[in-house]
């Protein structure tokens, strides 16, 4: 297998992940929160969720597939794929360390951030 068909695969594989955590988080956010132990008591708790988890990991799963498409955009996709999940793990961690042992509802997040 060559490398940028490896490339590909993973950043197909990152961008369906980011598409589905995406579309639920866009579509149910209250459901998809109530595991983490986070109450959206309003609108502006309601549409920062959607904004975040939803519209970001949508746009960014869009690009990701965008950029497998596009061979000279392929170390572009590769990159921002590695910086923003690793910015996802970092503030994971972070939130871990400072608060403690978290659910396994965490983990299931970082699927994206693994892949």
């Amino acid at each position: 297998m060559n490398q940028l068909l490896k490339y590909r695969i993973v950043l197909t594989l990152t961008a369906l992940s980011l598409l589905g955590f995406g579309i639920a988080f866009l579509v149910s956010p209250r459901a998809m929160t109530d595991d983490f132990g986070i109450t959206l008591s309003g609108t502006d708790a309601v549409a920062d969720v959607c904004a975040v988890y939803g519209g970001f990991e949508i746009g960014m799963g869009l690009f990701l597939l965008w950029t497998v498409k596009n061979t000279a955009w392929l170390k572009a996709g590769l990159v921002a794929a590695t910086l923003s999940l690793c910015g996802f793990m970092c503030g994971r961690i972070f939130g871990i360390v400072s608060e403690g042992h978290p659910t396994s509802a965490t983990f299931r997040l970082t699927s994206p951030e693994r892949c």
